[in-house]
Order: structure tokens, then C-alpha cells, then sequence
């Protein structure tokens, strides 16, 4: 890193102030500084591919890499400096040099995400239960517009937002042809600028509002959670910003209608977004880290390259790091355990397989994490779902689970039997019921007649289905 910015010390945030606070920065500081950024020696590249070698020679799972078999006696420390930056400075840090051409797309995960058990712990990322995922441009959908599409699979202009985790992460892969530029904004700033311009548009946005969950509703609670925009919680400002999600709420009956004060807070936040927000390109093999209670980032619209293996593809981390300082409780919540799937659980972690009436199918064991259940098949429509990388299975017929597994694991309630560290071995599965008693329709299996054929394709197929030592895969 460079630069000889001065460090300002973090007081107490309440509101009604301006918030003094190490991570409020003007962008024109921070594209004068580099002090964000930093450079990876020839010494630390090495001490990565070390790593990397470890992790392919004792054939460890992406969801088994920890700081322990991940040792990074060189870099281990300056990742402390990147940490401590995220947390306790500006709340950015880009690191540059990382050379992901030289590896293969499993071993750039295994070197991402071993950086990032440095720095928390990963969070799934979506319903499925993803802990690394792409963000790369797989339909046309615009997701401003239809709330049940997701913005990294897109390539439109992403707004400005806050992930549901501590630290997000990136690494380029691949750069687009044009555009796809990353925006980034310090909120305290805009909070402060905010307060100098209309103090009583920052009393609306610290006041409760109403958000969408767009479908990620755990058990028992409203399809809408509530909280402000600015939130001060034991002297620390957290804000969270997300206008389409704030915007979506207003589709549901019992949610207050906007009053004129809070669409003036809004849009001033919008304006604001606009005015003061940094712009940064991606180089190949660049990782960024953003901490996500004092930033928000967003993305301009991108042109692909007509070549598959030129598409602008980047791996995605979402980061806890579990308390190590104060946010409101509905923060927490947001943040502890990454996204709710469809059925009120928090997506986390998968085992297992099942089969019925000769298909193939392979079925989810999702973490609450105080019970767990099997992903819905609908009867007719064979579905494969693989989470966990070799913490997968795949039963053929009634009665028999079939590997490649190393671990399969009860799915209670509805169980199906238990094979534990197993490789290409036979073991029994039973009680394989309906998880809709009522609802013949609804099944644990998949009931089509005819056998079908599964594959595990090549990591570099973002639409394929990954598993089997990678623990990673793709919408």
C-alpha cells in the first residue's frame, strides 16, 4: 500500500451529527491516495501458490479450506493489514497482481476463498446455498424490473446496494469488453453531506422503512422486514441501502404507503449516490473487498465479447465476520448466515441423494441450523441441485444411495439413510416419503420413468453443475 493519508479516529455516532469516522472519504481522496490499494509481491504470489498446492495434493473441498491447511506464512499478515482496513478504515481495499491466468478456474476458487477465511467466514449467497459464486451475465433479464431475478446474473446496471453480509468480495476473472465499471461510495459521507444539506431528510432515512425480502422469508415472519437506512448502534453508523428492495415493499397491502418526506429522502439519497461515488475498473486477477456497514457499490452496464471464454466472469465472496463490531440486531440477522431459501431456512449446507422409480436426482440438506430437510422435487420434473462439493450424493432406485459421496448425512425429518465417508461405494437409503403428506405432488424424489444421466461439467461453465471437490457452482 501507499500513500500517507491521514487516519482519523472513529468517536461515538449518534444521530443528529456528523458521523467522525476513518471510513468517510470523497472519491477525489481516494483516486489521489492508492492508499486502498495493494500490490502482491513476487514473495506473497508464491506464498499463494504454495496454498494452492495443498489444498489439490490432500484433496480438500473449497468448504474445507480454513486458515490452518490455507497457511499464508508470507501474506497471512498483510491480509490482517487488509482486515483491519475493512473494519476499522476506509472500508475498501483492492488487491492487485494476483496472476489468475496462470490457474485453472478451481484453483483461482481455492485461492480466493482461502484469502477470505482470512478475513470471516462465507455466507451462501443465494436460496441454493452457494458460498462462491459467479457473477457473470447468464440471461437478459433486466433485475430492476422483475424482482425475481438477481443482478450478478445480468449484465445491466446494477444500483447502488449493500450485500446481506459483513465483507464482500470479488476477483476478476475475466474483464468485459466495455463497461462494467464498479461504483463505490463511503455512506458515511453521504450521511454527513446529507446532514449539512437537509437535516430532516437524514431524520426520514434513520427512521424504520419498510424492505422487500423478494421471497427469502424465514418461518413465521412477514415478506417485508423493517429498518432504517442510517442506523446508529453503540456509537457505530451501519447503513443499508437497497432503493428497488425499499421501492418493491410498497406491492404489499399492509405496508405504509411513502410518505412525501421519505420520497425526498430517498431520492436525495439517490442524487447523493450519484454525486459522490468513486468509479474503478477491473484488471484481470483484481480482488476487491468492500465492507459493506460503511459502503455501498453498484456496477454500469456491460458489452460481453462474442467468445465464451472472453465473457466478463468474476467469483464472489459474502463475508461474516461474526460480531466483530456493532450492528443493530436486524443487521445481524441479515448478516449471520447468508440468504433464507423458499422455505424459511438458512441455505448453508448440503448432503445427500435421492431417487425414486428409476430417475436420478440429487437433494439438498439445508442447516436452520436446528432442523434439517430435503430440497422439494416436484413429481415428474428430476431436478440436480449439488451444494457442498464432495459432500454430495446421488441414489439410483428405492433403497440404494449410490456415490461418488465421502459423506452422506440424515435429513431429518424426512430421512433417507446415512453413508459416511464413502468413494464410489453402495449404501442403504430408506424412508423416502413425501414432504407434503397432502400434496401428492410434492415429493422428496423425482418419479419419472426413464433413467437419466448425470454429469459434473467443467468449472469454467457457470450454467453447469458443479461439485465433487470444488464446493462451488452457479445459478
Amino acid at each position: 500500500m501507499s500513500g500517507t493519508a491521514k487516519i482519523i479516529e472513529r468517536e461515538p455516532a449518534s444521530p443528529g451529527r456528523a458521523v467522525i469516522d476513518p471510513s468517510g472519504w470523497t472519491a477525489d481522496r481516494m483516486e489521489r491516495s492508492g492508499d486502498w490499494i495493494l500490490h502482491l509481491s513476487d514473495s506473497e504470489i508464491a506464498d499463494l501458490d504454495r496454498a494452492i498446492r495443498g489444498v489439490e495434493t490432500r484433496g480438500l473441498d473449497i468448504m474445507d479450506i480454513s486458515r490452518e491447511n490455507f497457511a499464508l506464512p508470507v501474506l497471512g499478515g498483510r491480509l490482517a493489514q487488509v482486515r483491519h482496513m475493512l473494519l476499522d478504515g476506509p472500508g475498501l481495499v483492492l488487491v492487485r497482481g494476483f496472476p489468475v491466468a496462470r490457474y485453472s478456474r478451481a484453483q483461482a476458487a481455492s485461492a480466493f476463498f482461502g484469502i477470505g477465511r482470512y478475513l470471516g467466514r462465507a455466507l451462501s449467497q443465494n436460496a441454493k446455498g452457494h458460498v462462491l459464486g459467479h457473477v457473470k451475465k447468464l440471461t437478459d433479464v433486466d433485475y430492476n424490473k422483475d424482482p425475481r431475478e438477481r443482478g450478478y446474473r445480468t449484465g445491466v446496471m446494477q444500483r447502488f446496494h449493500a450485500d446481506s453480509c459483513d465483507i464482500v468480495g470479488l476477483m476478476c476473472l475475466q474483464t468485459a469488453r466495455s463497461g462494467g465499471l464498479s461504483s463505490i461510495v463511503s455512506t458515511v459521507t453521504v450521511h454527513n453531506v446529507m446532514l449539512e444539506r437537509r437535516p430532516d431528510l437524514v431524520a426520514e432515512l434513520a427512521a424504520p422503512l419498510y424492505w422487500d425480502r423478494r421471497g427469502e422469508i424465514p418461518e413465521g415472519r412477514d415478506p417485508w422486514y423493517v429498518t432504517p437506512v442510517f442506523n446508529y448502534h453503540q456509537g457505530y453508523f451501519s447503513c443499508r441501502y437497497a432503493r428497488q428492495y425499499i421501492d418493491s415493499a410498497q406491492r404489499f397491502d399492509q405496508v405504509p404507503r411513502f410518505t412525501q418526506l421519505q420520497l425526498e429522502a430517498l431520492d436525495m439519497m439517490d442524487a447523493l449516490l450519484a454525486e459522490l461515488h468513486m468509479k474503478t475498473g477491473f484488471q484481470q486477477g483484481d480482488i476487491q473487498f468492500l465492507h459493506n456497514h460503511v459502503t455501498l457499490h453498484g456496477r454500469s452496464a456491460f458489452e460481453d465479447y462474442d467468445e465464451p471464454d472472453r465473457k466478463r466472469h468474476l467469483f464472489r465472496l459474502w463475508l461474516s465476520t461474526d460480531g466483530a463490531r456493532p450492528i443493530p440486531p436486524m443487521l445481524a440477522e441479515r448478516t449471520a448466515g447468508g440468504v433464507i431459501n423458499h422455505q424459511g431456512h438458512r441455505a448453508e449446507r448440503a448432503a445427500g441423494g435421492c431417487v425414486g422409480g428409476g430417475g436420478v436426482g440429487l437433494a439438498a440438506q439445508l442447516s436452520d441450523p436446528s432442523e434439517n430437510f430435503l430440497e422439494t422435487f416436484e413429481a415428474g420434473r428430476p431436478q440436480i441441485n449439488v451444494f457442498r462439493g464432495s459432500r454430495i450424493g446421488m441414489g439410483l432406485a428405492e433403497g440404494v444411495g449410490l456415490g461418488p459421496v465421502r459423506e452422506m448425512l440424515p435429513a431429518a425429518p424426512h430421512r433417507m439413510g446415512r453413508i459416511q465417508r464413502m468413494v464410489l461405494g453402495l449404501g442403504p437409503a430408506q424412508q423416502i416419503k413425501p414432504l407434503e403428506p397432502g400434496n401428492p405432488r410434492k415429493m422428496a424424489v423425482p418419479l419419472r420413468p426413464d433413467p437419466l444421466k448425470l454429469s459434473l461439467p467443467s468449472l469454467d461453465d457457470p450454467k453447469a453443475v458443479h461439485g465433487n471437490k470444488h464446493g462451488f457452482l452457479s445459478d
